[in-house]
């Protein structure tokens, strides 16, 4: 055999190795496409964020004192530079992100329909560190709230002395000027986690109320029939078998149903051993304990719980897993059955 003949051969069976492979790369790249479950769930190992909160179908959040956008694949497709935030609160409807940060500042963020930053501004500032800000409107006024903390901020033990934690609530018709309108709750004890919600001509506020942090707390709520000028008593909603965190309360046909974290079944461990639960209130916010639930998901455990949103097909559950320790942070999705 000539030499030109062995390399002919040997080109040919290179060509020939090479056409096999492609053929076998192309078939698993269709197994793949086949076989991978196209979910939109995320677990980002020491991620370390401070809050997360769903923005339409993303998800915006505080990390490192810096603020990042997320898709539902845990993809970053925004970074804002030069904010600091802590806490933050959304109200996507017009655009609009309300942060707080440890320079005691509450930030308004406006962002565009393509989620670039318009502008950022301190509409509060505080001689006292301030926490949890939201955000919500009542006819042509928008109404925000902050938390400030005087003297001992998260006292850990059960016979230390609190600080006192002060929720106050500001109006604005141009989120130019604001006016303090009412203050909410005061007292020495830890109120965390604000939520609001404005229904049925009422205007809901929920809150955290602890008695030492990460020990025993209660889901509280109070109401306003006046937009915020006055609130009733303190009514408790979940009781304090636990360090009950709350997430988000969602309107459903006959009532509401309330998410939230607690470490109810092994008392003492805080978020590195809650998980995420549900229970139902009737239109009056009697509670309807035979409809509450333990969600069914993976990594129902080690649950600091943000936010749920609910689509008409699933829930998505976004959380900080081990927030204490590991510092991860998730997306889970949980499929609604139609049954």
């Amino acid at each position: 055999m000539t030499t030109r003949n062995i390399m002919k051969k040997c080109i040919s069976k290179r060509i020939g190795s090479a056409i096999l492979a492609l053929l076998v790369l192309l078939l698993a790249v269709g197994l793949f496409f086949v076989c991978y479950d196209p979910s939109d769930e995320f677990y980002l190992k020491k991620y370390a964020n401070a809050d997360a909160k769903f923005y339409n179908d993303y998800i915006i959040t505080s990390v490192d004192e810096g603020m990042q956008m997320l898709d539902f694949k845990g993809k970053v497709v925004r970074s804002y530079e030069g904010l600091k935030a802590s806490w933050i609160y959304t109200y996507p409807a017009e655009g609009l992100v309300v942060y707080s940060n440890h320079d005691n500042e509450t930030h308004l963020l406006r962002l565009d329909d393509e989620m670039d930053m318009v502008s950022d501004e301190v509409i509060l500032k505080s001689e006292l560190l301030a926490i949890d800000p939201t955000i919500c409107k009542v006819g042509d006024t928008y109404l925000i709230t902050h938390t400030t903390i005087e003297g001992t901020i998260n006292n850990p033990a059960p016979d230390g002395d609190n600080g006192i934690y002060t929720l106050e609530l500001f109006a604005s018709k141009d989120l130019k000027n604001f006016e303090h309108r009412a203050t909410i709750v005061s007292e020495k004890h830890d109120i965390e986690d604000i939520d609001m919600l404005y229904d049925n001509d009422t205007l809901y506020c929920f809150y955290e109320r602890e008695d030492y942090d990460k020990g025993p707390s209660k889901i509280c709520m109070r109401a306003s029939k006046d937009s915020g000028s006055t609130w009733s008593d303190e009514k408790i909603l979940i009781e304090n078998g636990g360090d009950n965190e709350p997430a988000c309360i969602i309107k459903e046909a006959n009532g509401y149903r309330f998410f939230y974290s607690s470490d109810k079944e092994c008392i003492g461990k805080s978020y590195n051993g809650a998980s995420a639960y549900s229970a139902f209130f009737d239109a009056d916010f009697v509670h309807l304990t035979e409809y509450d639930e333990k969600i069914d998901m993976k990594d129902n455990y080690g649950v600091r719980l943000y936010e749920v949103k609910v689509t008409e097909n699933a829930m998505y559950f976004m959380f900080a897993h081990n927030y204490m320790t590991d510092k991860d942070f998730v997306l889970r999705k949980v499929e609604i059955d139609e049954k």
